[in-house]
């Protein structure tokens, strides 16, 4: 043990030496390496000639495009330009926000339904529920939108812009290629009062046409096919809910007579009611129902938080119907409050 021990000490004193040698020779050979310091050049004494004059009649040519930028003095129309602009960049993200609270009810509807039924017809109402947003928004690009705000025929239906055709159009220059996108206005006479472009407007009022399909699933939950409901969601996002929608606000044959619907009483919450009732009617009461008696409901958290999300979606819903930001949407959000509390109580 002893001997083991002595090896040890003599390997780590042989360690410790030849690392200390190491050490200096590194520090030795970098001092050698260290080069010179160079010496400062002496400064050069230069002899002005003051005799020397400048001619004062010599000009400094610049070039044109500097010339005509410090000539160019931004005019009131630049103003009023630069003006308008900024107002449709902060008006349309103030409908793109509204309309993300809008689009956020759908979380609410499937909730509600799913905590108010019973367990067993859960999966098929979520399943319709997520179903309704997707084929909602393929029905409406394709065919609904251009129904609901398309050039009037008549004062009953729209003739164009189906498939977002108007929406943006491809500018062709030497320099290559660019894309203007277009607004209601110019997709639509009628439409100039929007003020915001084609997408942004469509967007909005997709979660409109998404909220009006969902309506009618919990009228008819638990006793509704799968495939059916994919039908009728069809039928409603493509033709049903666009007809409404052009009567009224598309400047249609309703609109003419002085009518005026914010923020969807009719076109969406009427239109979407009656289709739930309507459907309510043919289907009859969910199975083992008595008249007067409800069916206990699911789960009561479900139906609760859905029942939050839907008070933050009207948050969207009415004041992001101004389409503009400032006192008048407020003038319509702060309503909503002791509306929707008033409402808690009664329910």
């Amino acid at each position: 043990m002893n001997k083991t021990m002595r090896k040890i000490r003599r390997s780590l004193l042989t360690l410790l030496i030849g690392t200390i040698v190491l050490t200096i020779a590194s520090v030795a050979s970098a001092q050698d390496a260290t080069p010179e310091p160079t010496p400062e050049p002496t400064p050069e004494v230069v002899i002005v000639d003051e005799s020397a004059t400048i001619d004062s009649t010599q000009v400094i040519e610049e070039p044109a495009e500097v010339v005509e930028a410090l000539e160019a003095e931004p005019t009131l129309s630049d103003a009023f330009t630069a003006i308008s602009d900024t107002s449709v960049a902060v008006n349309t993200l103030w409908v793109f926000i509204t309309g993300f609270l809008v689009f956020f009810m759908q979380a609410g509807f499937a909730l509600l339904e799913a905590g108010l039924i019973r367990q067993t017809g859960v999966v098929n109402s979520l399943l319709e529920n997520f179903s309704d947003a997707i084929i909602t928004a393929i029905s409406f690009w394709a065919v609904g939108f251009g129904i609901a705000f398309g050039t009037s025929a008549g004062g009953f239906i729209g003739t164009d812009n189906f498939f977002l055709s108007k929406a943006f159009e491809i500018i062709s220059s030497p320099d290559g290629a660019s894309v203007r996108y277009l607004f209601m206005g110019e997709a639509n006479e009628a439409m100039g009062w929007t003020g915001l472009t084609v997408l942004s407007f469509f967007f909005f009022q997709y979660a409109f046409a998404a909220t009006a399909g969902t309506i009618a699933t919990g009228a008819m939950a638990e006793r509704t096919d799968y495939i059916a409901k994919i039908v009728y969601t069809i039928g409603v996002g493509a033709f049903i809910y666009p007809v409404v929608v052009h009567w009224i606000w598309g400047g249609g044959w309703i609109a003419s007579l002085g009518f005026w619907d914010f923020a969807g009483s009719a076109v969406v919450h009427t239109t979407g009611g009656i289709i739930a009732l309507v459907g309510a009617w043919m289907l009859g009461p969910r199975a083992n129902r008595k008249f007067g008696e409800f069916p206990p409901p699911h789960n009561m958290a479900l139906a609760t938080l859905g029942t939050m999300i839907l008070w933050l979606g009207w948050y969207g819903f009415n004041p992001g119907s101004t389409l503009v930001i400032g006192d008048v949407a407020l003038s319509v959000l702060f309503p909503l409050i002791p509306h929707w509390v008033l409402g808690q109580v009664g329910w």
